[in-house]
Parts: C-alpha cells; sequence; structure tokens
C-alpha cells in the first residue's frame, strides 16, 4: 500500500522548497528553529528518551517524525481527538491546543528518520496549515 499525498501536503511541500530555494530555510534545520521551546518540548519522547530537539523539517515532510497522528490515534486513557471536537462542537482549536492535546495524550510511534514511514502524521501540519 503506498500513501498518497494530500492536496494541502502537497502544496505545503511545493511552497517549503520555495523556501529553501530561496534560502530562507534548510530541510535539515530542526523544528526548534521555527517553533517556540514550549511546543517543542516534550513533543517527541519515545520509550523515554527525548527527541524533540532531533525531528528536522525534512521528516515532517516526509512523515518520518515518528509524531502521532492526533486525529486517528487512540489515546491510552482519554477519547479520541475527533469524538472530543465533536464533544465541544463551538470550540475552536489552535495550533497550540491541539499540539498540546497531542503531548498529554498519544505517543509518538518511533525515533524521527529511523525509518521510512507511510504513516501520516497530521501533527506536523498542523502548525504550518495556521
Amino acid at each position: 500500500m503506498q500513501a498518497r499525498p494530500r492536496g494541502g501536503e502537497s502544496v505545503f511541500g511545493l511552497n517549503f522548497a520555495k523556501f529553501v530555494e530561496n534560502g530562507l530555510a534548510k530541510f535539515e534545520d530542526p523544528i526548534a528553529h521555527y517553533l517556540p521551546e514550549s511546543l517543542v518540548e516534550g513533543l517527541h519522547i519515545f520509550k523515554g528518551k527525548e527527541y524533540s530537539s532531533d525531528i528536522q523539517l525534512t521528516h515532517l515532510l516526509s512523515n518520518t517524525s515518528g509524531l502521532p497522528d492526533f486525529f486517528e490515534d487512540k489515546p491510552k486513557r482519554h477519547k479520541l481527538f475527533l469524538r472530543e471536537n465533536l464533544d465541544q462542537s463551538s470550540r475552536f482549536w489552535t495550533p497550540e491546543e491541539t499540539i498540546e492535546w497531542s503531548k498529554e495524550h498519544l505517543l509518538p510511534r518511533f525515533p524521527p528518520g529511523a525509518r521510512l514511514s507511510l504513516y501520516r502524521h497530521r501533527l506536523q501540519f498542523t502548525r504550518a496549515d495556521h
């Protein structure tokens, strides 16, 4: 099974490539260069090791960050994010709130860049789409 990029992911990837072409960013840049420390800290703790500062922009673009999918992954002791959204339909979730919810309720799948993944990470596009 091959993952097909969604429209938003393709547009984001093309726009990001223009940033790289214009020298505004590098694929190898850590996400910590672009996000507040409060969002990055504790974002990716896998098997007791903190990998948050190791996540590069290229990991987000290639779905190899290991970050969970906040929309589809099932939390251990909490309802699905989708259910939470439906239950609070009048609430607007900011990208920061969505990331904090994911940090609190979901676990990363693997270390950043550890393997090629067909697993989609909506979390990585949350901040960029804002």
